[in-house]
């Protein structure tokens, strides 16, 4: 059995600050921290490109 620890918006910041996630690739979602790929290039121009102003 798996247990798991929800993180707050708070908790995964203060984590942050403190360098503990430095040089990782991670994102908070739905109180999880999850590990993400490296961005690509084309990932890198579309999320450059929703980023804009409509």
């Amino acid at each position: 059995m798996k247990t798991l620890a929800k993180w707050s918006t708070s908790g995964y910041h203060q984590m942050v600050a403190a360098g503990i996630l430095e040089n990782r690739q991670v994102e908070l979602i739905a109180g999880e921290i999850i590990e993400m790929p490296p961005e690509t290039p084309l990932r890198s121009q579309l999320r450059q490109i929703n980023a804009l102003p409509t």
